[in-house]
């Protein structure tokens, strides 16, 4: 009594739980005698309509959905009436006839309908609406919902033609103390339509990760990433781009951090994994699981950014310029040999070996192609400069307006540490 119940709560919340011992091909073998009070009077069993079509619909005082199927049945009752025999039998209780008489009345109803308990426990009926499609042989041809018995089913039954109910689906276990589609608990954890996922970094985890979000995919995932470059990523959409990027000398490439915020910057790395229905809402996501759970947030103006110029020193460049059919390179942490290098291509080579740092700008106007030694150790700017200096250019210092990122924490993350402060003082 108790699982029926439990079923007929579920079914007015609007939920039905696939559950029942009767299925299809099973032989009917209900055979007591039922008086129906409605409709096709009089006392009867179900096996006496041997020979005919029959669909019987269970329903329960508390089952909205039975209630509200019923005209759309008494439509195709009268369009099938010589065909199919349908029938209704509700669960006994004392408000079923008070209820059914009143949906009768308004919708008047023609239905044939008995009243029993006993179906419901030996067919092991626990939730409803359920519909038992019976064949003229006495087998069950299927098992359904109320809103599964239409007219395209229905001339499949009268044609013989087999369809598949959604009460024929194996039901699947949900544990709900267990994360749902994790481990497939409650279904397969490929149907989710979004996914957050973030996790500290533990040592023996593979380190991976993209430097960008691709463009136009709604999924994001890395592991093994620094806490800056996350934030980095979720804010701009990247945390690493080579010299052609078009962020190069328009985004500082790393986040601001404020010296007194520095010391409550957490030294972990994490995976992050997320899927959204669009991808425009990809990096809006990321932020907001950012900020609520490691409690900082990221925010983005314009400053003026210090940067290296790439300037000649004399408007002559012959000493440079290249008429060299073949490119020739050889660059290493040791020095730089090129020949037949576009100013751009030397600018990727330079800057290389001088992150991180201030990005490098082309000032110099060259368009050409150029050919340039510089004997030095590349990750000292100073011996750089000096070598650039006899090839007629340098490296000076300047400012630019750029796009950064500042990363602080959260309001909440402040007062904490605030507290902290004070009792600790």
């Amino acid at each position: 009594m108790k699982r029926v119940i439990t079923g007929l709560l579920l079914a007015v919340l609007g939920t039905v739980v696939y559950a029942q011992t009767i299925k299809k091909g099973d032989i009917f073998s209900f055979n007591r005698k039922l008086t129906f009070e409605y409709g096709h009077i009089g006392q009867y069993t179900i096996p006496d309509l041997k020979g005919q079509h029959v669909i019987i619909d269970l329903f329960a005082s508390g089952c909205i959905a039975c209630f509200k199927a019923m005209p759309k049945l008494e439509v195709l009752q009268q369009q099938y009436k010589n065909r199919i025999q349908f029938l209704f039998i509700g669960k006994t209780d004392q408000q079923i006839r008070t209820i059914y008489e009143r949906i009768s009345k308004k919708n008047k109803l023609t239905l044939s309908v008995a009243f029993d308990s006993v179906i419901f426990d030996q067919l092991g009926v626990e939730t409803v609406p359920l519909c038992i499609w019976i064949n003229p042989d006495g087998s069950v041809y299927a098992v359904s919902t109320s809103a599964e018995v239409n007219v395209g089913n229905v001339e499949n039954f009268l044609l013989g033609r087999s369809f598949r109910s959604t009460r024929e689906i194996s039901p699947i276990p949900f544990d709900p103390e267990k994360p749902l589609l994790m481990n497939g608990n409650g279904g397969p954890d490929s149907i989710y339509l979004m996914r957050s996922v973030l996790s500290e970094f533990v040592q023996g985890q593979r380190i991976y990760g993209p430097v960008a979000i691709p463009k136009g995919l709604p999924t994001f995932q890395v592991t093994g990433i620094p806490f800056t470059q996350i934030f980095m990523m979720a804010a701009v959409g990247a945390y690493d781009w080579s010299y052609n990027h078009p962020f190069h000398g328009n985004v500082w490439p790393q986040p601001l951090i404020s010296e007194s915020d520095s010391l409550l910057l957490p030294a972990k790395c994490y995976n992050y994994s997320v899927t959204v229905p669009d991808a425009g809402q990809l990096q809006e996501v990321m932020q907001n699981d950012l900020e609520k759970t490691l409690g900082w947030r990221a925010r983005i103006e314009k400053r003026l950014m210090p940067c290296w110029k790439l300037v000649l020193k004399e408007k002559d460049t012959m000493s440079i310029s290249s008429n060299d059919k073949y490119i020739y390179n050889d660059v290493s942490i040791g020095g730089m040999d090129v020949r037949g290098y576009s100013i751009n291509e030397v600018m990727s080579a330079l800057e290389r070996f001088s992150q991180p740092g201030p990005p490098l700008i082309n000032s110099t106007g060259v368009k050409g192609n150029i050919n340039l030694r510089i004997n030095a150790l590349m990750s000292d700017m100073e011996q750089v400069r000096t070598e650039l200096r006899k090839k007629g250019l340098d490296l000076v210092k300047g400012k630019r307006l750029m796009t950064v990122v500042i990363l602080e924490p959260s309001v909440k993350k402040q007062v904490a540490a605030v507290t902290r402060h004070l009792f600790t003082h």
